[in-house]
């Protein structure tokens, strides 16, 4: 697929890399640029985020985010350990996205996404912001989809919907690098399971 064009990055940054403290005052700093209306280009939360609890943004700190409506770039990117992201973790994601009124693009790497969400579930008022949500393609950090928050489909590059052929063998490169990334501990299990026939899939990774 050819590779869409995805937002720069000069950002500010919080990485779980650093210290709790260095990501509480980032973060200070992130919620009182947000009070003060003062626009942050762009947010890069690297290997960070970890949920949406409680209508806020949960680091893997344990350090929580409640204002980024000064931001108008959001990166989420898992550079170290590939995350699955889950539907409903998705939806509490972009349901969180509504209230950062500056915000025009959200850009995912590392992670893959569901397939396609019902377009009902996606929160209108993102929907009025046009905001673009942007999805590492095959693995490359040049070739991304972009979802269609009207419909919930993602498009590629030429805003052709994405088949669900194109996605299964797009999750399963995916899968293949989440695998290359860690040792295969589990192996030996799986096999068991498969000889018992009760293999299922599961993820450590998954949120």
């Amino acid at each position: 697929m050819a590779a869409g064009k995805a937002p720069g990055l000069a950002a500010v940054i919080l990485d779980n890399n650093d210290s709790k403290f260095q990501q509480a005052s980032i973060a200070d700093i992130i919620e009182t640029s947000s009070n003060y209306e003062s626009q942050i280009p762009c947010l890069r939360l690297i290997d960070s985020f970890k949920k949406i609890t409680l209508g806020k943004l949960l680091l893997e700190c344990g350090v929580a985010l409640t204002n980024l409506s000064s931001v108008k770039i959001i990166h989420i990117c898992y550079r170290e350990s590939k995350r699955i992201i889950r539907t409903e973790a998705f939806l509490e994601l972009l349901k969180y996205l509504q209230k950062s009124t500056q915000l025009r693009d959200v850009l995912f790497t590392g992670c893959l996404l569901p397939a396609n969400i019902s377009s009902v579930s996606i929160p209108p008022n993102l929907k009025s912001m046009n905001v673009k949500v942007w999805s590492e393609w095959n693995g490359s950090t040049t070739s991304f989809g972009l979802l269609d928050l009207q419909s919930g489909q993602w498009h590629d590059a030429y805003r052709k919907e994405i088949s669900s052929g194109d996605y299964a063998q797009n999750e399963e490169e995916f899968t293949q690098q989440m695998r290359g990334n860690r040792p295969d501990t589990r192996g030996q299990r799986l096999k068991e399971r498969k000889e018992k026939g009760r293999v299922f899939v599961t993820s450590e990774m998954a949120i």
